[in-house]
């Protein structure tokens, strides 16, 4: 506002900055006032799947068929996905099963779970269940992650403010 002179600006979040959005309207509701448009592209009202798959831990590759049949070739180039997969298959299933789920544990707690940024793409859906099973021990970051799944659940009501106020959305 100070650099245009105007009483109220636009703002175009985009894909993660639609997540932003919900924590900026919730947390600072007075903020409304000063929004004459909202352009949401693409935006992650609700996070993404992907983030909530991620900590569900509901993996489509934990399946072998699917692990061996076209996978991996979705990730690097055919010829090494090929090897990979050939090798893959001389192992026993669960030996397999249990590296891929052992590696997925390490980087879901050890990594993602600490990544409150990427809690706010977290569906609304799966954060009770993955906060619960993931954050019990990390009470700071629950804080955190807590208070933008508020925000979350007031999405589409500070939306509807929005419109109440004149702003186009």
């Amino acid at each position: 506002k100070e650099e245009t002179g105007h009483d109220k600006v636009n703002i175009v979040p985009i894909s993660m900055g639609g997540s932003l959005a919900n924590a900026l309207f919730d947390y600072y509701p007075d903020v409304m006032d000063d929004i004459n448009k909202v352009v949401y592209i693409v935006p992650a009202l609700n996070g993404s799947t992907i983030v909530g798959d991620l900590y569900t831990k509901n993996f489509t590759f934990f399946d072998t068929e699917y692990l061996y049949n076209g996978f991996l070739e979705t990730l690097m180039d055919e010829e090494d996905a090929r090897m990979i997969e050939v090798i893959a298959r001389i192992l026993p299933d669960e030996v397999l099963l249990g590296v891929l789920n052992n590696v997925a544990d390490c980087l879901i707690n050890d990594v993602a779970a600490n990544i409150t940024s990427l809690w706010g793409l977290c569906p609304k859906e799966d954060y009770p269940e993955a906060s619960a099973a993931l954050l019990k021990d990390k009470p700071e970051i629950k804080k955190q992650t807590d208070k933008y799944y508020q925000a979350q659940l007031n999405s589409n009501k500070n939306i509807q403010k929005l419109i109440d106020k004149g702003c186009e959305v």
